[in-house]
């Protein structure tokens, strides 16, 4: 069962690496370029933690195109026809 949640995992974070890849490469290209449309949410400015000697930075951005969300639904299919 952990091996299948692996396999899972990877193919969906694979789907998302695809995803983020098609849309740089259409952004540039004029009739593809819907598939760059998205938007972007997260933290503006980081959470900083300084200890001194230790200097922390928490943040997370999320920026979700429809490539990424066509890859991540690739993905899933994918995933649920070999899993």
């Amino acid at each position: 069962m952990r091996s299948k949640s692996l396999v899972y995992l990877i193919l969906i974070l694979s789907g998302v690496v695809v995803g983020t890849l098609v849309s740089s490469i259409t952004a540039g290209i004029d009739f593809l370029k819907w598939l760059s449309f998205g938007i972007s949410f997260g933290t503006n400015s980081p959470l900083s933690i300084n200890l001194g000697v230790l200097a922390i930075d928490f943040g997370i951005s999320i920026n979700l195109t429809i490539s990424c969300i066509i890859c991540i639904l690739i993905a899933f299919v994918v995933a649920r026809k070999v899993l």
